[in-house]
């Protein structure tokens, strides 16, 4: 939430095009670091802490698509981040849903050559006039608060119950990453699909100038 904070607050302060440097890496890591400590220091054991903090460069990534008309990525970027969401998604779907890592290897092989494509999906669409910009920055912007009412619910469940315990902390975090998993890898792929049949539709391929 960090992450998704800092880059939708300085949105319209920032050039029209951003190139994806360190700095934005930098930014990604600031949010996944502290998110690790809370979760681990909770309780949650090392394997889970480390996948919610990855998750933190999932859903970086899935803002960076919506966004795809405003941050130039390059295709080698693009490779190492897939890789990344290959580990996230397996990690997450076998360390929080369903306990095989086979289902959750493949999940994430799927998750990781899709998540590759729908940046550039995302931004021939927005090219050619299929999809507007403000529509874009919309999605981006209730992925934004998807997770940030996820965050504030559980500190309303906090306030409400009088209970700030590490275990409660830590319960609150397994369920919500959870659900985070299942959502994103059922709903980035369904819009990537979505976004290609489009393309086909109109005739369209994903690398034509």
């Amino acid at each position: 939430m960090m992450f998704l904070a800092s880059v939708f607050y300085s949105k319209n302060k920032t050039p029209e095009k951003i190139t994806y440097s360190w700095q934005n890496f930098l930014s990604e890591l600031s949010a996944s670091i502290p998110l690790f400590m809370i979760s681990y220091f909770s309780g949650v054991s090392l394997e889970k802490s480390v996948s919610m903090a990855l998750y933190v460069f999932v859903a970086a990534g899935w803002y960076y698509s919506m966004m795809a008309h405003k941050y130039v990525i390059s295709d080698r970027v693009l490779k190492i981040r897939a890789v990344v969401n290959f580990v996230a998604i397996t990690s997450g779907l076998y360390l929080f849903v369903i306990d095989n890592v086979i289902i959750s290897g493949l999940a994430g092989i799927v998750f990781a050559v899709v998540s590759e494509k729908d940046y550039k999906i995302t931004r021939k669409l927005i090219e050619v006039g299929l999809l507007e910009i403000k529509h874009a920055e919309i999605g981006a912007g209730r992925l934004f608060y998807a997770v940030f009412y996820g965050l504030g619910m559980v500190v309303a469940l906090m306030i409400i119950t009088g209970n700030y315990s590490a275990s409660f902390i830590r319960e609150s975090l397994l369920t919500m990453f959870g659900l985070l998993y299942i959502f994103t890898t059922m709903f980035l792929p369904f819009g990537t699909l979505i976004g290609w049949l489009r393309l086909k539709a109109h005739g369209v391929g994903i690398d034509e100038q």
